[in-house]
């Protein structure tokens, strides 16, 4: 899929929907993300049934005015530990077999909890790496990312940083894709 932007914010989450996330991060089985082979830099929760997990169903259905839920794939929470990074990459690098599915996502980052000191970085000219888009993504945010460029992350503060990662299959041309 084409972008014409790195990142996107589209939308915002009830502060209430919000809550129930931050609740229950306490109770989520984290597991240890190898590929980036960074040191103590990220864990995932993925939710084992998407389609049927209430908090991942509120989410869609209150994001169905921007995305179409038929198109919605998976999600999960990423923890990003404090003093930590993601080193530079496309997120399509490391799907193997799973390529043609890969190629199709399109991932929205809703920061559950952040801090200041985080950032998102994309390379957007491959040439000139000293030129790099740095974001800092709000939390509750509801942002549209390019996850075809290529990118990192780091974490300079002192306590961890979580994103909930929606993933949509098959997206159509959106207005807001279209509006930079």
């Amino acid at each position: 899929m084409n972008y014409n932007f790195h990142l996107k914010k589209i939308g915002q989450i009830k502060d209430i929907i919000l809550q129930r996330f931050i609740d229950d991060i306490s109770t989520f089985k984290f597991k240890d993300e190898n590929f980036f082979r960074c040191p103590n830099h990220m864990t995932i929760y993925d939710y084992p049934d998407n389609k049927t997990n209430n908090n991942i169903i509120i989410i869609v259905s209150q994001l169905s005015t921007i995305l179409n839920p038929k198109d919605f794939y998976s999600a999960s929470i990423d923890c990003m530990l404090p003093n930590s990074y993601i080193k530079e990459h496309v997120d399509q690098d490391g799907y193997g077999a799973n390529q043609s599915i890969a190629l199709d996502l399109h991932k929205i980052h809703i920061p559950i909890i952040t801090n200041p000191y985080t950032k998102q970085i994309w390379v957007t000219d491959i040439n000139n790496r000293l030129d790099p888009k740095i974001e800092f993504l709000e939390q509750g945010g509801v942002y549209a990312y390019n996850n075809n460029a290529r990118h990192c992350a780091i974490n300079l503060g002192d306590t961890p940083r979580y994103h909930l990662i929606l993933r949509y299959k098959n997206l159509q041309e959106y207005d807001w894709m279209n509006n930079v």
